[in-house]
């Protein structure tokens, strides 16, 4: 039930009871209790002991989680492709700082944000292009 859908009298009568008598009221229906965190770990630990016992033999290890590495293939041409594109990142970005710095040094009144965005693609290309040929 909120308080503030109801006529302002009801909100300052209930309001008044709170701080005189220091009665809340029911906002809700009551609500069954929740188990402690102790009870459901009992019922947990319980529980994983019975499936244990019931368990004739282990298929396999459990599965831990794997450590944090970059998904890279093992195929050669994977490899490549994975090099090629990391490349091209590094082209695009170097290629617009480049682009923006050689046009803010030449023009230092122009906007050299158009000159990145110029200069972004060719430097990506230039460098997974050079990438491409060096991983042959």
């Amino acid at each position: 039930m909120n308080l503030f859908n109801q006529p302002l009298r009801a909100y300052i009568r209930m309001t008044a009871a709170v701080v005189i008598f220091g009665v809340t009221p029911q906002l809700a229906a009551a609500q069954a209790p929740h188990p402690s965190i102790r009870d459901v770990a009992r019922k947990e630990a319980t529980r994983m002991v019975a499936a244990d016992s019931k368990a004739a033999i282990v298929p396999h290890p459990p599965n831990y989680p794997q450590t944090f590495g970059p998904p890279i293939p093992n195929t050669k041409a994977g490899r490549r492709a994975v090099l090629v594109t990391l490349g091209s990142l590094g082209g695009l970005i170097g290629g617009g700082m480049l682009a923006a710095t050689i046009s803010c040094s030449a023009n230092p009144g122009e906007d050299c944000g158009l000159a990145a965005l110029a200069g972004a693609p060719v430097g990506a290309v230039a460098a997974g292009l050079t990438v491409a040929i060096l991983t042959r």
